[in-house]
């Protein structure tokens, strides 16, 4: 059994992912935190308690101090998320990390960060707005403190686990394009002038295959949580978008409530950057596999040397046969194209539903 103390070092930006997985832990979401089964149980029950518990209390407070409201896909959303990992636990995730992180020691990566600069920059500016929206709701909005400690518990519990989610597809997009630099930098002599240079050459192209294969493998690895998870997430938030965005429109456009409006914009926006952030992830590591052809027929034509040809070929043949895509059930390609058709959807079922408010009176 792997434990995240089994593979993280002093280095910062494990240690980042070591913090995200105890806030997890505390939010109730099932982390492996020791090899002993009778520990993992006990850990297990404290996430299925604290998870009841707070399902219990939104309950009641969905339906004793408000009516249904956007919380209520947010707690849906906490609720089946900590079921998943109580049911698979985190071990697949644990498994991708270290084999990620023995992978790049194997072709030679130094130096390999887990959270890159667009991580920080979707941390920055959802962190910020998260604590405007709740310095807002903290001033005006909420009767209860125990309301609003239930909705503040909710959302940061959510966005730990769509930072996980984004983290995951992060690394493998970072990785892909290691990968292509590797590979393009990879020296391809035109005319034969060493066969030490050529056996380099052929044991490059061997190493990248490998690596990519892992890759793809560890990413395999994950897919019955991932799925879980993306379906969860898919059916809730658009849910969630579709109700913020009329609130927005409401506020706004008809009752031309333009603070609340600007608030409801800073709850709007750090949702759909969690919910798209790994979408743009997916699609940018198919960007680098298409380059990753590219080069290889280039340096194939560039080549005189037989072998380093053969090996060239068969690993150019390897990647059209096996691709990076990621599907939703088989069926929906996680790519760019699903935002816009989201939001398309989104605005379709926004605009019906003002009709109906307030133009069918």
């Amino acid at each position: 059994m792997i434990t995240f103390q089994s593979f993280l070092s002093k280095d910062l930006t494990l240690r980042m992912l070591q913090i995200i997985a105890f806030l997890r832990l505390f939010y109730g979401n099932y982390v492996t935190i020791s090899e002993s089964r009778a520990i993992c149980y006990l850990v297990k029950l404290y996430c299925i308690g604290v998870c009841s518990f707070i399902a219990l209390f939104g309950f009641y407070a969905i339906t004793q101090l408000y009516s249904f409201t956007i919380i209520s896909f947010t707690l849906i959303d906490y609720f089946m998320t900590a079921l998943i990992f109580v049911v698979f636990s985190d071990q697949p995730i644990l498994h991708f990390f270290s084999g990620v992180q023995t992978q790049d020691r194997i072709i030679g990566f130094k130096k390999m960060s887990y959270i890159n600069k667009y991580m920080y920059f979707i941390l920055f500016c959802t962190s910020f707005m998260r604590l405007a929206f709740f310095i807002h709701r903290i001033i005006t909005s909420y009767r209860s403190n125990l309301e609003f400690i239930l909705v503040v518990y909710i959302l940061t519990a959510t966005d730990l686990n769509y930072l996980l989610l984004i983290i995951i597809f992060s690394v493998l997009h970072n990785r892909m394009n290691r990968l292509r630099l590797f590979l393009e930098s990879n020296s391809i002599p035109i005319n034969i002038t060493g066969q030490n240079r050529i056996a380099i050459s052929i044991q490059n192209v061997k190493k990248g295959l490998i690596y990519y294969d892992r890759l793809l493998d560890s990413l395999q690895s994950l897919d019955k949580i991932l799925q879980c998870q993306l379906m969860v997430y898919s059916i809730t938030q658009f849910l969630r978008i579709s109700m913020m965005s009329y609130r927005l429109i409401q506020q706004f456009m008809v009752e031309y409530i333009l603070l609340r409006s600007t608030i409801n914009v800073l709850e709007l926006i750090p949702t759909a950057l969690f919910v798209f952030a790994p979408l743009i992830f997916v699609e940018a590591t198919t960007y680098e596999v298409e380059r990753i052809k590219t080069i290889l027929t280039a340096q194939i034509l560039r080549s005189s040397d037989e072998c380093l040809r053969f090996e060239l070929q068969t690993a150019l043949q390897y990647v059209r046969l096996r691709p990076f895509r990621y599907t939703l059930c088989r069926a929906v390609p996680l790519d760019i194209n699903l935002i816009f058709t989201t939001a398309s959807l989104c605005i379709t079922y926004v605009i019906v539903a003002c009709q109906l408010v307030y133009f069918s009176k």
